[in-house]
């Protein structure tokens, strides 16, 4: 069995290795073969490299997005990509996406303790989404994650007016740490990097969820 993860996919240049090295450890935490794909704006597409695959002799895969909640991505784009994907001669399996639990949470409360001190305020920075019960979890989200770590956490939205909030938050608190709630470096991360705002940083989470992604492949694969 393979596993593929399925990023959104981003025009940053620094998208494509982190990706690659996240599902590397993920493939080496399973011992499995393991490769990335993504569903637009940079390649190898699904198709791509499902046919790569078939041409291997692979015959199983499992797929991993590397989407943090069930919105239109993980509604629609994923399952259609498997379904263009599936004439290709390999049986294809969809994974949950990595989601906004337990898991995420202790993740990001890990990373807060290993890159900053206290006292400090924590801006949970995600992108946002169209679907307003998505944007609830990743308050929520935040809300959980705040209580574990005891800092205050504010969870702002890259396309949602993050950036005019953002602003504003590092002029009321003296010390603020940025928490990114991305998979890999991408322009939206570029875009609070930018901004000109005063904050310490952590790293988008890539290869810390390599064990997320194997639970999510290991679950698929007992579910089918």
């Amino acid at each position: 069995m393979t596993l593929i993860t399925l990023a959104h996919g981003s025009r940053h240049e620094g998208t494509a290795a982190v990706i690659d090295n996240l599902t590397a450890a993920a493939g080496s935490c399973l011992g499995e073969t393991a490769v990335s794909a993504y569903l637009e704006l940079q390649r190898p597409v699904l198709r791509d490299v499902v046919t790569e695959l078939a041409r291997q002799g692979h015959r199983h895969a499992i797929v991993v997005p590397l989407l943090f909640t069930d919105a239109y991505h993980a509604r629609h784009d994923a399952p259609r990509a498997l379904h263009d994907a599936s004439d290709l001669g390999v049986q294809l399996m969809l994974a949950p996406p990595l989601g906004l639990g337990d898991e995420i949470a202790s993740l990001l409360v890990q990373v807060i303790k290993e890159d900053t001190d206290s006292p400090i305020h924590v801006v949970l920075w995600a992108v946002g989404s169209s679907d307003q019960v998505a944007n609830e979890r990743m308050r929520a989200l935040g809300v959980t994650v705040a209580k574990r770590a005891g800092y205050s956490v504010t969870t702002l939205f890259a396309t949602r007016g993050g950036l005019e909030a953002l602003q504003k938050i590092t002029q009321k608190y003296s010390r603020v740490h940025l928490l990114p709630l991305f998979v890999a470096p991408g322009l939206l991360f570029d875009l609070a990097m930018n901004s000109g705002c005063a904050f310490s940083y952590s790293l988008p989470l890539g290869s810390r969820l390599a064990e997320v992604v194997a639970r999510r492949y290991e679950h698929a694969r007992r579910s089918g």
